[in-house]
């Protein structure tokens, strides 16, 4: 999708206005964050979720701790002239994120109220994702400006690859379906019929799906003309038992097309009729005004059901484009503050071994397949060679090398722009740069030709 030259300009402005109008405190007795300052791995690989289950005066209460960091790429996209970030549709150098040091209390058996309560205009967390990130509603300042798809300037224009984007304390969060968390809860526990997976909790208890219905079926808003079985009341919500699904009475779904996991700003996205995107009222009742007595209903759950602690995803997600800075899962650096980690190539969802007491040796050049280290422009041919060989084959690393070698014989040390050699492959490598690491192979296999 081209971005109009304009939108470079107003950008600026739109910077501007983002960093200022996120500021609302959390919803009273949903519980609430406050940003430490540490940064936030912009690769996802600062994310915790936990969830505990007790009982406070007869209620039943789950509290949800996070640091509010995605599991996934955050670098800050769309806000030129702030620290990390980049033009709109440029991929910044940081992310913008900071822990947030969250605690969110919502009810573990949610009730129905008698009334709805509405949240629309409200500029802060109507939600949590089980990646521990909020989810705000479909408006964008304290004048209840609603998020317009339709406008090349409006904020969606620094929604990053995964639908998210900070405000200004640092608490990432999304107003789109988190495309990347959609994904990874999809491919790691899909559903028997196709229904989207729950991707969060609402503030007042009733979980939180994709866009996908019983069947598979897209569930859409009946205020935008929805007839049938599939449709969506005004709070982006049905009432609906579905026994082999859960075991609530109601759940809200988040409306909406996800992103291709590349594009910048977050595209496709959703259409003005998918509007409010995520939540636009309460149909249940807060922890605190349950708890209170101040809200009343009738029970939101089942006979059969019981409260139980939900494990959330931590695990950082790495299906991103390889023409991005997390690309297969190699992050380029850590931020100031975050938290380190040694490299890796992608993470494992099996839990990882007990740390030893003995001191780990950096990782050398020949710990890293080639394949991960280079890539080739199209002027480079390698007939019969596959990716697979280069890590079984001394002999197709070798022709790799010597063709790499002859395309820089012109070339010194001290030239950054080396010939054939993007500046994406450039980042890819770790551990020393393109020059050097073909001159130690070189020498390696005995040929000190430059």
């Amino acid at each position: 999708q081209q971005i109009k030259p304009m939108m470079l300009i107003r950008a600026l402005i739109l910077a501007f206005v983002v960093n200022s109008v996120h500021s609302q405190p959390p919803r009273p007795g949903g519980g609430g964050s406050t940003s430490t300052g540490t940064a936030c791995n912009a690769c996802g690989r600062s994310a915790t979720y936990s969830e505990a289950i007790t009982t406070v005066s007869g209620y039943t209460k789950r509290t949800i701790t996070s640091t509010g960091c995605p599991n996934h790429y955050s670098y800050c996209t769309g806000k030129p002239g702030v620290t990390g970030c980049a033009d709109i549709g440029v991929e910044g150098t940081a992310s913008e994120a900071t822990d947030q040091e969250k605690s969110i209390e919502i009810p573990g058996n949610p009730v129905i109220a008698s009334s709805v309560t509405d949240v629309e205009c409200d500029v802060s967390a109507l939600a949590i994702a089980l990646n521990g990130v909020s989810i705000f509603g479909g408006v964008v300042d304290n004048a209840c400006s609603f998020l317009d798809v339709n406008d090349d300037t409006s904020e969606w224009t620094a929604f990053d690859m995964c639908s998210g984007h900070s405000e200004q304390t640092g608490n990432y969060h999304y107003h789109f379906p988190p495309s990347c968390l959609i994904a990874q809860a999809t491919a790691t526990n899909p559903t028997a019929d196709g229904h989207s997976p729950q991707i969060g909790w609402s503030l007042d208890g009733f979980p939180i799906y994709g866009g996908l219905g019983p069947g598979g079926n897209v569930m859409t808003h009946t205020a935008q003309g929805c007839t049938g079985d599939y449709c969506l009341d005004g709070c982006s919500g049905k009432e609906q038992e579905i026994p082999d699904l859960d075991g609530f009475k109601y759940r809200y779904y988040l409306t909406g097309a996800t992103s291709d996991l590349t594009s910048l700003p977050s595209d496709p996205k959703p259409n003005a009729t998918d509007y409010p995107f995520t939540l636009k009222c309460y149909v249940g009742c807060l922890f605190s005004t349950l708890s209170a007595g101040t809200c009343t209903g009738t029970t939101g759950v089942n006979s059969t059901y019981t409260a139980a602690a939900v494990s959330g995803y931590t695990t950082a997600f790495t299906d991103i484009s390889d023409t991005r800075l997390c690309g297969t899962g190699l992050a380029e650096t850590t931020p100031t503050g975050a938290p380190t980690y040694a490299p890796t190539y992608l993470p494992t969802i099996a839990p990882s071994e007990e740390p030893t007491t003995e001191p780990t040796a950096a990782p050398t050049v020949d710990e890293y397949p080639i394949e991960t280290e280079l890539s080739f422009e199209s002027s480079l041919d390698f007939p019969g060679t596959t990716a697979s060989d280069f890590n079984a084959d001394t002999a197709a690393q070798q022709a790799v090398i010597d063709t790499f070698a002859d395309s820089m014989s012109n070339t010194t040390s001290d030239d950054v722009s080396i010939k054939n050699v993007t500046t994406t492959t450039r980042r890819r490598l770790r551990a020393v740069d393109l020059h050097d690491h073909l001159l130690e192979k070189k020498q390696q296999l005995g040929n000190n030709k430059h």
